[in-house]
């Protein structure tokens, strides 16, 4: 049994197969090869879209971000081409076939979002188009920024068939301004990327005005998003569909994230916080779980949650600050109820 592009359920479950997991984290062992997997393959992937599917509530804002608390944000989108299929199951024709589409839409974006692609080094074609290649001081610049992405080594990931064929068909695009880049060719297709100062909704305004940007230059090449009318924006993994969003503030919190119970209280808010090497008490702070099958509302309840947690977070630093004893097991029941 294969998918209408000739994905197989073997090409599916191999990430399972291949691997056993680990004690520590949780791993999904399935990806999808192209668009029409979640539906003929729907008894693999419909129990786990129904697992890691989170509702997120609609929240409101007690009260405004304190913005000394944020230090950056990062805010992107996974986004796959339709009729393609996805980088589990590529071959290396189809992922330059795949570079060459997205970076002739890339060169057409308005003055806004203009910028310049880069190729991966040692990833030249024996024939065709001849883009620029990272110099070493692009690439040392770039790697020192975090706006290039690396060759993936977990196994899992590496049995999903996503590397295969590294570097050849990746690169980086990187708006003029510094604050969208894209990145082609890594997870999935396409990952859209804007990073800003401290304003996180004037980051995703952003981020999908420079998509409606790009799906406008893709229609002109009678090209689209893979989309589902169930499902929302489709993936190769199933964490990532609807949506298909992801967002990240760095904060600082020296106070709050030495704190014996620091970790209690971001699993009640819904996040997760990943300590920043060779940083004063910064912690990037995202959302457990990134599938929300709905996409027509820009990630508005993402959003709001992540700001909220951010909220409860950095009242929690200010007031260890001033000097309050805090009882986080205290707090994280509370803000679990």
């Amino acid at each position: 049994l294969r998918t209408p592009l000739e994905v197989s359920f073997a090409r599916c479950i191999k990430p399972g197969v291949d691997t056993a997991g680990h004690s520590f984290f949780k791993m999904l062992g399935a990806s999808a090869g192209d668009e029409y997997c979640y539906d003929l393959f729907g008894r693999l992937f419909e129990p786990i879209v129904a697992r890691r599917q989170q509702q997120h509530p609609n929240l409101a804002l007690a009260g405004p971000v304190e913005a000394e608390n944020v230090v950056s944000v990062q805010v992107s989108l996974e986004r796959n081409l339709s009729t393609l299929r996805f980088t589990p199951a590529m071959s290396l024709e189809e992922r330059w076939k795949v570079e060459e589409i997205l970076c002739s839409a890339l060169a057409e974006l308005p003055e806004d979002f203009a910028g310049e692609y880069f190729r991966l080094r040692g990833n030249q074609p024996s024939s065709g188009s001849r883009l620029p290649e990272l110099t070493d001081v692009q690439e040392a610049e770039l790697s020192a920024e975090k706006w290039l992405f690396e060759a993936p080594d977990a196994p899992w990931i590496l049995s999903t068939g996503r590397a295969r064929h590294w570097p050849k068909a990746r690169g980086v695009f990187l708006s003029k301004s510094k604050e969208v880049a894209a990145w082609i060719n890594d997870e999935n297709h396409l990952r859209l990327i804007v990073r800003r100062a401290a304003d996180l909704k004037a980051a995703v305004e952003l981020l999908y005005r420079a998509e409606e940007a790009l799906s406008s230059s893709l229609a002109k090449q009678g090209h689209h998003f893979a989309r589902s009318e169930r499902l929302g924006f489709l993936t190769s993994c199933p964490s990532d569909l609807g949506a298909a969003f992801r967002a990240k503030l760095r904060s600082a919190l020296p106070l709050l994230g030495s704190e014996i119970g620091f970790s209690k209280v971001t699993r009640a808010l819904g996040v997760q916080a990943k300590r920043v090497r060779h940083s004063e008490g910064h912690w990037d702070v995202s959302l457990s779980s990134s599938l929300v099958l709905d996409a027509s509302e820009r990630c508005t309840a993402q959003v709001n949650l992540l700001l909220f947690a951010i909220h409860q977070l950095s009242d929690m630093e200010r007031r260890l600050s001033s000097g309050e004893q805090l009882d986080l097991v205290a707090e994280a029941e509370r803000l679990a109820r």
